[in-house]
């Protein structure tokens, strides 16, 4: 075993990934983290993005690996446990902004809004995210994103809030959405997609926010400028020119 690289993909808690190096390295075995984030979508089409933790020499050296084997982009973080914060910390912000983007998607119905026009000029605004551009599509084909479950994503709420607890950070906001997030788990079981929080909101006021046309939609991901762009598919044909050329 002494000299293997141990390449380790998964999310889980940072002290934890701290203590499996130590270990492996006690028989020789290097550990390289290679946490994924982009959405199931990116994941179909073989560009997620990696968030990496470990020693740079290593990374450098296995760096085209994973880009083979992930995606183009792949983020040296940090030290071993880095990776994990990185990923932790990304869909903890995901999952805040989809909360949100489900609250703002029932006032634009309930005032009367055309949704996909709604849906586009966020898009142009200071309010879109990743969030906004995959969570409302999987709002009006009602998927909720069911490559992944809402086990894992309370899973990784969890991990967020041990984060803060050891780095003694508040973390008020979040624990909201944890709890939503877990009310959404314990209405819909464990196996429901993770973008379901929407549904609860439909079902409690009575106002569906699906719309026809969405059935077939999707998104690849690229990078412009060091930030990741959601490149849509299938979507309806948009009212606003400028997107159709994109969509």
């Amino acid at each position: 075993m002494s000299g293997m690289i141990w390449i380790d993909t998964s999310t889980t808690d940072f002290k934890q990934t701290q203590k499996l190096a130590k270990k492996a390295k006690t028989h020789g075995v290097s550990m390289l983290e290679a946490t994924l984030t982009g959405g199931v979508h990116a994941l179909q089409n073989n560009n997620m993005v990696c968030l990496a933790g470990g020693d740079k020499e290593i990374f450098n050296n296995w760096k085209e690996v994973l880009q083979d084997a992930i995606g183009e982009v792949v983020v040296l973080c940090g030290d071993i446990g880095a990776g994990a914060i990185a990923k932790v910390v990304s869909n903890m912000l995901a999952f805040t902004n989809m909360v949100a983007a489900s609250e703002c998607m029932m006032i634009a119905k309930r005032a009367g809004l055309d949704l996909e026009s709604f849906f586009d000029a966020i898009r142009v605004s200071a309010g879109n995210s990743f969030a906004w551009e995959t969570v409302v599509p999987h709002i009006f084909n009602q998927k909720y994103e069911a490559g992944f479950t809402m086990d894992l994503a309370c899973k990784d709420m969890n991990l967020s809030y041990l984060l803060g607890q050891h780095l003694n950070v508040p973390l008020d906001l979040h624990m909201e959405v944890k709890k939503k997030m877990e009310e959404a788990r314990a209405k819909y079981g464990d196996s429901e997609g993770c973008y379901v929080y929407p549904r609860t909101l439909e079902d409690k006021l009575g106002e569906p926010l699906s719309l026809k046309g969405w059935d077939s939609w999707g998104y690849d991901i690229k990078v412009v400028d060091g930030s990741i762009v959601v490149n849509h598919k299938n979507r309806p044909q948009s009212k606003h020119p400028q997107y159709n050329s994109k969509s």
